[in-house]
């Protein structure tokens, strides 16, 4: 009898240990991801009216690393989207393709961003959105918070839209 308990023991004490094993093994990443628009300010602290500034942070809140590259930033305006490709000199913060520990997360951001510049048309609204290419094969958008802009009465000054009427 106490030979059939030990070996029920040691099975179940083998079975526990490849669980955790493989548990923390196949638990990857798990990302979260927010971006912001703020307007961009010049160097007394006084706002710039036609240019803001993106704030882009990523956090993995799983025990896996993971590759993240931003790829582009999407503009979605009166049912057309452009595109605007970034690389590292568009962003500040760590060089992309970025390498995101478990448990960690990083920052980027772009000052004196322009839109009605990089749209070049008359526009009524625009939702901005960042592309982000996760481990190198899925991409996912990201919406930027307070990301839906209208034209004010002056033009090329955006404001965020749940100011409008």
């Amino acid at each position: 009898m106490t030979t059939a308990i030990a070996i029920y023991g040691a099975v179940l004490a083998t079975t526990s240990t490849l669980l955790g094993v493989w548990y923390f093994l196949y638990s990857g990443p798990r990302l979260q991801a927010e971006a912001n628009v703020l307007p961009a300010a010049d160097a007394d602290g006084h706002p710039i009216d036609d240019d803001w500034s993106i704030v882009f942070r990523v956090w993995n809140t799983g025990r896996a690393e993971v590759t993240v590259n931003i790829t582009s930033i999407l503009i979605h305006h009166d049912e057309r989207t452009t595109g605007l490709l970034v690389g590292n000199g568009d962003w500040e913060g760590p060089d992309v393709p970025a390498r995101i520990q478990g448990h960690s997360a990083e920052s980027w951001w772009i000052e004196k961003f322009d839109l009605q510049y990089i749209v070049r048309e008359p526009f009524k609204c625009a939702k901005l959105s960042i592309a982000l290419e996760v481990g190198g094969k899925r991409e996912i958008e990201v919406p930027v918070s307070d990301g839906w802009h209208r034209r004010n009465k002056r033009p090329f000054i955006l404001q965020p839209a749940h100011e409008t009427t």
